[in-house]
């Protein structure tokens, strides 16, 4: 897989000397809201919502209205759990959220700018992303419980990685603003599906005196919020349709 990865930057790069192609590089900051899943019978875990920076660098590389974009993002996976036990008590917040993986985000997306006005363009993407860490696939965390009543303890969980390679598919939008005519202004909004679970953790806790287990499951899914700034680095006649600026 790293050999395909390899190919494909190889591939775009070496095109550039001689297409008509525009290529931007820059700066993206913004969030990832994480979602997840509960595999249990009790339905007293409940998945919560974790929020995590990612910054990174794009390129951006462009024939006339479409492009192709990738880059290197940071980010860390996180996970968010609370619980509600059967008589409608709640313990723990569903924003309660911790950092586990470190990760870097590889986007491989597809992109097709419609112009608004002058110099203002919406774009909407899709494409796969690839995410990898230095953590192996077998590795796990344990954590001890937090909370402890008289009615309900939370005793501890266990966290595994359970895949190294990391694959989602991701679709979403652009807001393109062009101050001068080849520096972007980009602000947007992506969704991020992830096509197989990515780490499990599987939380004890008892209820009135009777033990469970039940397992928080993140694919990575995620709703992400983005600006950034690109500026150009290898213009030819034809990377940009002069129809976004006309």
């Amino acid at each position: 897989m790293k050999y395909f990865f390899l190919f494909i930057f190889c591939f775009f790069f070496s095109a550039i000397a001689t297409a008509q192609l525009s290529v931007h590089t820059g700066f993206t900051a913004g969030t990832n809201q994480y979602s997840f899943t509960v595999d249990g019978q009790e339905d007293v875990l409940q998945p919560g919502t974790s929020e995590e920076l990612i910054f990174g660098v794009p390129i951006r590389i462009a024939k006339g209205t479409w492009s192709f974009q990738t880059g290197i993002y940071t980010t860390n996976l996180s996970r968010a759990y609370y619980f509600k036990t059967p008589d409608g008590s709640q313990y723990g917040s569903k924003d309660d959220d911790e950092s586990t993986l470190s990760t870097l985000k590889v986007p491989l997306i597809v992109s097709k700018e419609f112009k608004l006005i002058k110099g203002i363009s919406l774009a909407p993407k899709v494409g796969l992303v690839w995410l990898t860490n230095q953590t192996d696939s077998d590795s796990t965390e344990v954590l001890n419980g937090t909370i402890n009543k008289t009615d309900f303890q939370e005793i501890g969980s266990v966290t595994h990685v359970v895949n190294k390679n990391k694959f989602l598919t991701e679709a979403g939008i652009d807001l393109n603003i062009y101050p001068f005519r080849h520096f972007i202004l980009t602000a947007g909004v992506t969704y991020n599906y992830g096509l197989q679970s990515i780490e499990t953790t599987d939380v004890t806790y008892s209820v009135n005196g009777e033990e469970f287990t039940e397992t928080l499951v993140s694919k990575g899914n995620a709703l992400s919020f983005h600006v950034g700034l690109s500026i150009p680095i290898h213009i030819l006649h034809g990377g940009h349709k002069r129809v976004l600026f006309d």
